[in-house]
């Protein structure tokens, strides 16, 4: 259990993945160097990670450091399961199967504003880094927290409401300073992507 004086979150790893590990290859080995620091009012203390992965950024741009490919991780996310690309069932059909087509075009909308984001900062490894950072967050807390509601039949109102309180506000504070700019639109793209490569699902089949 992961605890801060706003946020509570029951961290429970889904089948897809291992949040664990992902996190470990995130911090690269940099917790010690982490410990000794002071962590400013803008990060809670178990999002270190993320304010170091800030910090990592910046000493790109200032260095005028580029990446030239996609680290393994993220690439995971950003493109269909392995297991779902001979019949892969896109976006559109996945939100007709569980009744949730009137989100349809916004979700559209909203996927390709965090596509674009990632394209805009493919050149940094630290920038990347913070993306698969906050997909694994929507992944883990969709699943414990919104995917029960959907299998119950939850009313949508319900629902989105839940996404919103659960996966855009508390992942809003967790970029704290914001670098990048990721915002609302973008986190909630963030899961539409995801719906659309296979990794979330809005229907009990």
């Amino acid at each position: 259990m992961v605890i801060n004086k706003q946020v509570v979150i029951l961290m429970i790893k889904p089948p897809l993945f291992d949040l664990d590990s992902i996190n470990q290859r995130i911090n690269n080995g940099n917790n010690n160097q982490l410990a000794g620091r002071d962590i400013n009012n803008f990060y809670p203390q178990h999002d270190a990670k993320m304010k170091a992965l800030m910090e990592e950024y910046k000493q790109e741009q200032i260095n005028n450091i580029e990446f030239n490919q996609v680290i393994k991780e993220l690439d995971y996310y950003l493109n269909p399961l392995n297991s779902e690309v001979q019949n892969i069932v896109g976006l559109e059909k996945k939100l007709k199967d569980g009744q949730f087509d009137e989100y349809l075009e916004y979700a559209m909308t909203v996927k390709d504003t965090f596509y674009r984001k990632v394209e805009q900062y493919r050149l940094s490894k630290a920038a990347q880094n913070i993306f698969l950072y906050i997909m694994a967050d929507v992944l883990t807390i969709f699943h414990q927290k919104i995917y029960p509601l959907i299998c119950n039949n939850t009313s949508h109102d319900i629902i989105m409401n839940k996404i919103d309180d659960e996966i855009i506000k508390v992942l809003s504070q967790k970029l704290g300073e914001n670098v990048l700019n990721i915002f609302s639109d973008s986190i909630t793209g963030i899961i539409y992507y995801l719906t659309g490569n296979c990794h979330i699902k809005w229907s009990k089949e």
